[in-house]
């Protein structure tokens, strides 16, 4: 399956069309490796920060902007206690899709390219300021209450993706790697995969003590390498459902031998069913549904 061809929710309301949030957070506290299944434009406006998409390292910069679409997994580690502060825009890629054209497709910055590469945007103040502009005019509308927000918000966002297709991508930063015994990890559990691995069998094929891997992956993950494996199980899940298959082979194709417990987890990680996740896909049309993951906390 190409990258463009993913599915899209049929649904579009238009009060959750877009939300942006500016968020600040001293310490920098604590958070997980997860996505999203809204896709969502990042802001970074200070910290100390590394962050990690998929196997990829960034090393951030005030000013710099991300994007993930929702099927990335990603999460920020810190290098010291300074506070971290950001814009997050989470945003339905149903909305977006109804308004690209054949000439402008309004979502390729986000599909167009390989899992966790070309991500990071850095711009000069000048290149970047009508971007963060338009952010705060978006978290502005989201949080007004007034006649009319969610129509401004959605117009604004129409813009913002448009310049986000036009910005240019000069002198972008190559993501850094994780540390090898990770990488190593990371590489044996998608040869695995939809299959449960332990770390004990991970760590006696890599041939490295099972305790210092699992301090390694968790320090450099954000999450354990049990929830690393749970979350892209789950994902694996979701691709099958909005391809077409039913509850029962999603379950299957994902490795889960019990029914009902994966009727559970699905709910839990995603906030909705797999019934209902199936019944709001349109195959061919461009993302997954949008809707709130419960589970994981925001960037």
């Amino acid at each position: 399956m190409g990258q463009e061809e993913r599915f899209i929710d049929k649904e579009n309301p238009f009060t959750t069309t877009v939300v942006c949030e500016h968020k600040v957070s001293t310490p920098p506290g604590n958070f997980q490796y997860h996505m999203h299944n809204e896709f969502e434009v990042y802001f970074f406006l200070g910290g100390d920060v590394n962050f990690i998409v998929e196997q990829r390292v960034y090393t951030l910069s005030p000013g710099d902007i991300l994007l993930f679409n929702n099927t990335e997994f990603h999460h920020p580690t810190f290098r010291s206690n300074a506070e971290y502060v950001r814009m997050v825009l989470h945003f339905n890629p149903a909305f977006a899709q109804q308004f690209s054209t054949q000439r402008s497709k309004l979502l390729r910055c986000f599909l167009s390219r390989p899992q966790g590469e070309g991500n990071l945007l850095r711009l000069t103040p000048e290149e970047r300021e009508p971007l963060f502009r338009l952010a705060h005019k978006i978290e502005g509308e989201s949080q007004s209450g007034r006649v009319g927000d969610d129509v401004l918000a959605a117009a604004h966002l129409m813009e913002l993706l448009v310049l986000l297709e036009r910005a240019p991508r000069h002198g972008q930063q190559q993501p850094g790697a994780l540390s090898p015994h990770v990488q190593r990890a990371l590489a044996y559990i998608t040869e695995r995969l939809p299959q449960p691995v332990s770390l004990a069998e991970v760590a006696k094929a890599l041939c490295v003590d099972r305790f210092y891997l699992s301090k390694a992956f968790k320090r450099e993950m954000g999450t354990t390498l049990y929830h690393y494996v749970l979350l892209k199980r789950l994902n694996l899940a979701r691709v099958r459902l909005a391809q077409g298959s039913s509850v029962t082979e999603a379950c299957v194709e994902a490795g889960f031998n019990d029914y009902s417990n994966f009727i559970r987890t699905f709910k839990k990680y995603t906030g909705t069913t797999p019934l209902a996740f199936s019944r709001g896909t349109n195959p061919g049309e461009g993302a997954f549904p949008p809707g709130k993951n419960r589970a994981e906390p925001g960037s």
